[in-house]
């Protein structure tokens, strides 16, 4: 069922891929037109620029998603002002991300201008580390830093406008439980806000 609706879930963008876009509807009237053009900002149905793609691996198969803010998928990049330099990256399916079927979730500190990130993230961000998680229909996988085969990098760069990078991480271990998965694969990039 899990595999189902994240299908599903990713099946709609494809489907969205035929429909008008606000740009094609806004050509119709030199307002609103003028004002897309202008001020993004004020567009509240305009999701920033951005892209993203993975594979989840679990027992009952792989499962590819991808995402496209054009599809008003949510992917946020933005660095903290809490003077310890993190960079916070979220990928998700829904605009309401606590309600995603597919979510990745990335921190890396210090990010300085970008590098590779490895987790566990230290409480000073003294070195380069990294949280990540993945949440699907049935729950949230985080690193598991006690594996003895644990996998996981994040490469990051931005040209000052976009963040773009690379990710993978495994094993990724439910939250309550004993489940694994895996996520491989992983790139993006998103607007910096």
């Amino acid at each position: 069922m899990w595999m189902s609706l994240l299908a599903l879930a990713c099946s709609d963008a494809e489907i969205e891929d035929t429909e008008p876009t606000d740009t094609e509807e806004a050509d119709s009237d030199a307002d609103a037109d003028a004002d897309s053009d202008t001020d993004t900002d004020a567009d509240t149905d305009v999701y920033p620029p951005g892209q993203a793609t993975w594979i989840v691996s679990q027992p009952e198969g792989d499962v590819k998603v991808e995402l496209d803010a054009s599809e008003k998928h949510y992917l946020e990049c933005k660095r903290s002002t809490d003077g310890k330099d993190k960079m916070s990256i979220i990928l998700s399916n829904t605009p309401q991300t606590a309600n995603a079927t597919a979510k990745v979730v990335m921190v890396a500190c210090p990010y300085g201008t970008g590098g590779d990130f490895s987790p566990p993230q230290s409480a000073t961000c003294a070195e380069p580390s990294l949280t990540f998680s993945w949440t699907g229909e049935d729950g949230t996988y985080s690193a598991d830093t006690n594996a003895e085969d644990l996998n996981c990098v994040v490469s990051l760069s931005d040209d000052g406008t976009d963040l773009s990078g690379t990710f993978g991480c495994a094993p990724l271990k439910v939250s309550l439980g004993d489940a694994t998965v895996g996520v491989s694969e992983g790139s993006f990039t998103c607007r910096l806000q």
